[in-house]
């Protein structure tokens, strides 16, 4: 995983959308990207729809949150059920064969 760079280049605000990390899954390569929000943060338009081409092109993509959980985001733009977890690296543990 890769840490993305931040929403700036040179000091000027970016408008693309970002995600703050992205890397791929081992031993089969799959892309996978995530944001990571505080308890209260939500993705922002451009975040979601970044995602979902993502997910739609057979990424991983997915919001972790600081409180312990994860949502997938699913093909349609939802995001999934929320899922407990003790670190972000334990989604992609369990989605390394997906």
């Amino acid at each position: 995983m890769t840490r993305m760079a931040t929403h700036h280049h040179g000091g000027v605000p970016s408008l693309d959308p970002k995600v703050d990390f992205i890397g791929a899954l081992h031993p089969n390569g799959r892309l996978v990207a995530f944001d990571c929000k505080s308890g209260t943060g939500v993705l922002t338009k451009q975040q979601r729809t970044f995602l979902t081409h993502l997910t739609r092109a057979g990424a991983l993509a997915f919001v972790y949150h600081s409180d312990g959980y994860t949502q997938i985001v699913l093909e349609n733009g939802d995001l999934g059920e929320k899922i407990k977890v003790t670190s972000w690296a334990e989604i992609t543990r369990e989605r390394v064969d997906g």
